[in-house]
């Protein structure tokens, strides 16, 4: 994560974006399923000059978004 970078957004409720994503970059998100079943995974993305992707991996494969 060469440029990957937190900023405070002003979103209701607060948290913050992640921003300054550089080619190769990445993150990792580890989460703990407590049942098998469907699930639902919700996220917003943004690019300021267009383009790139967004991939999803799960233990049944990985799905580019």
């Amino acid at each position: 994560m060469s440029g990957v970078q937190l900023k405070n957004c002003s979103d209701a409720g607060g948290g913050q974006n992640v921003g300054w994503v550089d080619a190769g970059d990445w993150m990792i998100y580890p989460v703990d399923l407590p049942f098998a079943g469907d699930y639902t995974v919700s996220y917003r993305v943004a690019s300021q000059n267009g383009g790139g992707h967004f991939r999803l991996d799960a233990n049944a494969g990985s799905v580019i978004l």
